[in-house]
């Protein structure tokens, strides 16, 4: 199946049998990593905003089985959808480089990071995310020592992106709308 448009990978969404909130957090999740992606862009990184809108969309595709990640990466990639397939199979860590001194930034990351700022299908910052986390597993320990390690990467993650824009992420304003990025084809 050749995927064109945003019509046809909401449809490859469905067909994965997702349930509708998983869609909306991954169409959340797109949105936020272009906006992000704009942003660092701005700033002077190279980071192509529509691939990570297209990841974005695709990280969760088999978010309903076990290692979602390790098997979206597979069925992204048996698709052709090899660089969208990276950046899914690493929105859990997988390949994320979290040196907090390295000075450049990543799709991967960009996609990573917007996965972790956006709960079900609405914005929310990392400590509330990671505090819902640790309030509903946190009472295991090696559950709640999980939590407290991935809540670590992802801190460093987001201070890499506000010192490459110079400001905290919550003053990132949508440069283009949901609207527009819905009309980006897959292979432009």
């Amino acid at each position: 199946m050749e995927l064109k448009t945003f019509e046809e990978c909401r449809s490859l969404l469905q067909a994965a049998g997702l349930p509708q909130k998983v869609r909306e957090h991954s169409e959340a999740v797109a949105s936020l990593a272009a906006e992000l992606a704009e942003a660092l862009n701005a700033s002077g990184c190279s980071l192509d905003a529509e691939l990570c809108w297209r990841a974005g969309l695709l990280h969760d595709i088999c978010r309903t089985q076990d290692r979602h990640d390790e098997r979206g990466k597979s069925f992204l990639e048996e698709r052709g959808f090899t660089m969208e397939a990276e950046i899914a199979g690493a929105h859990l860590g997988k390949g994320i480089d979290f040196d907090e001194a390295s000075a450049s930034i990543t799709e991967k990351e960009v996609v990573y990071l917007a996965d972790k700022l956006v709960m079900g299908s609405e914005r929310a910052p990392l400590e509330r995310r990671f505090k819902c986390a640790m309030e509903r597993y946190g009472g295991e320990p090696e559950a709640a020592e999980s939590i407290r390690n991935k809540f670590a990467q992802a801190l460093i993650i987001e201070k890499k992106v506000e010192r490459i824009l110079n400001r905290r992420i919550s003053g990132v304003e949508p440069v283009r709308g949901a609207e527009e990025y819905r009309k980006l084809t897959i292979d432009s």
